[in-house]
């Protein structure tokens, strides 16, 4: 990133904690359909709603935004990351057509970096089977 890049980020982090859910900064922040208006818009709606009862309201949010969906996938990610997949909507999570793969690939994923049921690079797994699930790697 540029130290530009940085300035923008952080400027979208600040004002979200300081001008919190302003519709008029977002769409500022987030006027076009690009990856770094997504990306600042997502920041500014994730620090504007960083409580966990909030991931609601934050995508309803974010959603007004000139590429809402855009700036709504942004900022679920953060908050998701933040908060668990759990926090997210379950009426938005489930309208997802592959939401279950999703869910089992992200807890497979969490299982493999924390407990190591497929083992390491030096080390055995505990489970026999994990890597029927996913014979490619």
């Amino acid at each position: 990133l540029t130290a530009g890049q940085r300035d923008q980020l952080a400027t979208a982090l600040r004002q979200g904690g300081e001008h919190p859910a302003d519709a008029r900064r977002l769409a500022r922040l987030a006027p076009d359909p690009t990856a770094p208006s997504a990306l600042l818009g997502g920041l500014y709606v994730a620090a504007s709603f960083p409580e966990r009862d909030q991931v609601a309201a934050a995508l309803r949010f974010a959603a007004g935004a000139p590429d809402g969906d855009s700036v709504a996938c942004v900022a679920g990610a953060l908050l998701g990351a933040a908060h668990g997949a759990e926090a997210l909507p379950l009426d938005l999570v489930s309208r997802h057509e592959l939401a279950w793969v999703l869910d089992v690939l992200a807890r497979d994923l969490v299982a493999q970096l924390t407990d190591r049921p497929g083992g390491a690079e030096y080390t055995p797994g505990w489970d026999e089977h994990w890597w029927d699930c996913y014979p490619g790697w």
